[in-house]
């Protein structure tokens, strides 16, 4: 039997610790995906390059971190997360696999 998903506010998920973290969906919690080896290591060689990358690039680099992703009480888990500093130019972050299976990196306008 599948138990019912616990409907707590939004304060309370804000001050509370969970081992492992999960995310909280309009009053629910839910888990956040966990990769596995390979998820892990193209997770670890991306921020690699993109650590490498930050200070010249005016930008930092998180993981597993919460984020508030719109209005409604919503905060997501993503694997990588960039935030642009100040006098940062940067706009987006994206990986974009090309059907050879090879990938290529996106920061901005420049492509690695």
């Amino acid at each position: 039997m599948v138990a019912a998903p616990t409907t707590i506010p939004v304060e309370e998920y804000l001050r509370t610790t969970y081992d492992p973290d999960v995310e909280y969906v309009n009053g629910e919690l839910g888990g956040a995906s966990r990769g596995e080896y390979l998820h892990s290591l193209l997770q670890s060689a991306i921020i690699a390059v993109l650590c490498a990358r930050a200070r010249s690039r005016g930008f930092r680099v998180f993981t597993e971190q919460r984020v508030q992703i719109n209005e409604e009480p919503r905060y997501r888990i993503p694997d990588i997360c960039i935030k642009s500093l100040p006098t940062s130019e940067l706009r987006y972050c994206s990986v974009q696999t090309s059907q050879s299976k090879s990938s290529r990196l996106t920061i901005g306008r420049r492509s690695y």
